[in-house]
């Protein structure tokens, strides 16, 4: 539900932001002051929900305030939609999966790799990060936009994953 999300999107905000002009909190839960903002749960038009395999985040959510809305992609990896990975063992056809799914999602929004703000790279071998270049290029994210890390993968088998946070009008 709404509560679940909300504290989801912002649990890790700072007090000072939770509680601006926008959020107002009230017994654990944040929910927005006033109608007009918005927060939703956005699902992947190509992987299914990550409950459906016993994760417990949303694939992604977005926020609506009057003029912007701000589109919050969790960790995405290379997973089809019935929530198994593919791709073993193959960096850059999980990179390209990954900016597939990503891409559904934006798309589903009335977005695209354009209206990208922040991407956060992460590979589990720091030697395969070259390979993102040329992914990213093709299709529109731009480079200074992205911050590259080298992290544990939220599965054994799968070697990248991004999240991206996206605004448009």
């Amino acid at each position: 539900g709404f509560a679940h999300l909300a504290a989801q999107l912002f649990s890790e905000l700072p007090d000072a932001v939770a509680n601006s002009a926008l959020m107002e909190s009230s017994a654990g839960q944040l929910r927005p002051k006033g109608d007009d903002v918005t927060v939703a749960e956005v699902p992947s038009p190509l992987q299914c929900p990550a409950g459906d395999y016993g994760s417990s985040f949303s694939r992604a959510a977005e926020m609506g305030t009057p003029g912007v809305r701000t589109l919050f992609v969790s960790g995405t990896a290379s997973i089809d939609p019935e929530g198994h990975t593919v791709h073993v063992d193959d960096v850059n056809a999980q990179i390209e999966q990954t900016f597939r799914v990503v891409g559904a999602i934006l798309e589903s929004r009335g977005m695209g790799f354009a209206d990208v703000m922040r991407a956060n790279a992460y590979f589990k071998n720091p030697a395969d990060a070259g390979a993102l270049e040329g992914h990213a290029t093709r299709h529109g994210l731009p480079l200074s936009r992205i911050i590259v890390s080298h992290d544990e993968i939220c599965r054994d088998d799968l070697l990248f994953e991004m999240e991206v946070d996206a605004v448009a009008p």
